[in-house]
């Protein structure tokens, strides 16, 4: 959870969220003029009754900037942050600012937080 000074208290779980590159290709696609993605999946629906078992959908794009997918099911929306940067301080000031507008938040990274 994040909390409201900003800091990471625990991750849930594990999300497949960074891959390894050797290479910098973020440095390619900034001189390309491509910082990073957004994707907005949507709303997803199930029907019944198979919607009770389920309590939230994420998802994940891997690419060589920023990719953020968004979708959200049941009253719960999902960012994807995949990054193949080391520290995502941009990402971390946009969670802090939802949770200083009274946003409830839940991170789950793969990251170590030190």
């Amino acid at each position: 959870r994040l909390s409201p000074e900003g800091r990471v208290s625990s991750a849930s779980s594990a999300s497949p969220c960074r891959g390894s590159v050797s290479v910098c290709p973020q440095i390619l696609s900034a001189l390309a003029g491509i910082t990073g993605t957004v994707s907005n999946v949507g709303k997803i629906t199930i029907p019944e009754p198979f919607a009770s078992y389920i309590d939230r959908f994420s998802c994940f794009m891997a690419a060589p900037d920023i990719q953020i997918s968004v979708c959200s099911f049941n009253g719960k929306m999902c960012f994807g942050v995949g990054s193949a940067f080391e520290t995502n301080p941009v990402i971390m000031r946009f969670f802090r600012k939802m949770v200083a507008l009274g946003i409830d938040v839940e991170i789950a990274t793969n990251d170590s937080w030190e």
